[in-house]
C-alpha cells in the first residue's frame, strides 16, 4: 500500500510541476490599458529615443562573417551623419578607422596596410562593420532605433503571447515588424525585421536597456544582414557612454598613414 502511495503522490507531484510548467510558458496577457493604434505607439515610442545630438561610446564589437573578428570599439557621431569608428585589438592596437563627413567615407586598415575613399554608401562602411547600411541608420541603430519605412497603407498592431506589441509596416513588396515592450515609460525596442518580398534584409535586436543621462539607451545591438552573411554585436556599458558632447571637427577627417596606398572605392 506505501508503494502505491508513494506512486500516488510522485504522480501528483509531477501533474503539479506539470502545470506550473504550462502556467510558466504560459502567453502574457496584455496591460490593463493597451495601444489599440500603431500610430500612436510608434509616436510615442519616437518620442521617449529622440533629442540625442552626439555622443562617444567606449565598447566591444563582434563581426560574425566569413571569420570571426572581436575588438574594442570607439563610437562617435554627430547626428543626423557624422560618424567615426575606430577599432582596436584586445591588446590596444588600432586595427582601423571609419570616418564619415559631409557624404564622403574614409577608412584605414592598418590589419591589412591599404586605405579607401569614396562615397559613404552602405557598402563602403560594410568594409569595416561588416553588414550593409548608411552612416545615418547604423547611428540609430546605437541609440536603440531603426528607420521605419513610410507604409503606402495603415499600420497594424498586435499583442503577442510573449509580452510584446508587434507593429507592421507595409509599402510594396517592403515588411517591416517591430516587436516593442510595453512599459510605456520607456517602450524599448526589443526586435525589428525588415522584408523585402518576403525575404530578410535584416534582423536588429536590442537588450539591456538602462538609464544613460536622462534617455534610456541599449547596452547591446545584434545586427544580422543574410544578404552579407554577417552579424555584428555591439556591446556598452553606462559608464562608457557620453551623450550630448562636444566633438572636434576634425574627429570626422582623417589624415591617411604616410605610404598607404589609397584605393577610390564605389558601389556598384
Amino acid at each position: 500500500m506505501g508503494a502505491h502511495l508513494r506512486s500516488a503522490s510522485f504522480a501528483c507531484l509531477a501533474l503539479v510541476g506539470a502545470l506550473v510548467a504550462l502556467v510558466a510558458c504560459g502567453p502574457i496577457p496584455p496591460p490593463a490599458n493597451p495601444y489599440t493604434a500603431a500610430p500612436d505607439l510608434l509616436n510615442d515610442m519616437t518620442a521617449l529615443r529622440g533629442g540625442v545630438q552626439s555622443f562617444r561610446i567606449a565598447g566591444s564589437v563582434t563581426h560574425v562573417g566569413k571569420q570571426r573578428v572581436q575588438g574594442k570599439a570607439f563610437l562617435f557621431a554627430e547626428l543626423p551623419t557624422r560618424l567615426r569608428v575606430d577599432i582596436l585589438s584586445p591588446f590596444g592596437t588600432t586595427l582601423s578607422v571609419l570616418t564619415v563627413d559631409d557624404g564622403h567615407f574614409a577608412l584605414s586598415d592598418h590589419r591589412e596596410g591599404h586605405c579607401y575613399s569614396g562615397p559613404a554608401a552602405p557598402c563602403n562602411i560594410a568594409r569595416l562593420i561588416g553588414v550593409s547600411l548608411p552612416a545615418e541608420d547604423l547611428i540609430q541603430l546605437v541609440l536603440g532605433q531603426v528607420p521605419l519605412i513610410e507604409p503606402d497603407r495603415p499600420p497594424t498592431i498586435q499583442w503577442l503571447r510573449s509580452g510584446f506589441y508587434r507593429v507592421t509596416l507595409q509599402r510594396g513588396h517592403s515588411v517591416q515588424h517591430l516587436d516593442i515592450d510595453p512599459d510605456r515609460e520607456i517602450l524599448p525596442l526589443h526586435r525589428a525585421v525588415l522584408e523585402e518580398r518576403k525575404k530578410v534584409v535584416y534582423e536588429v535586436s536590442f537588450s539591456r536597456w538602462r538609464q544613460v543621462a536622462s534617455r534610456m539607451l541599449p547596452l547591446e545591438v545584434r545586427i544580422r544582414m543574410p544578404a552579407d552573411n554577417a552579424e555584428v554585436i555591439l556591446r556598452y556599458e553606462t559608464h562608457n557612454i557620453e551623450l550630448d558632447v562636444a566633438l572636434p571637427d576634425d574627429a570626422w577627417r582623417q589624415q591617411f598613414p604616410a605610404g598607404c596606398p589609397v584605393h577610390e572605392v564605389h558601389c556598384d
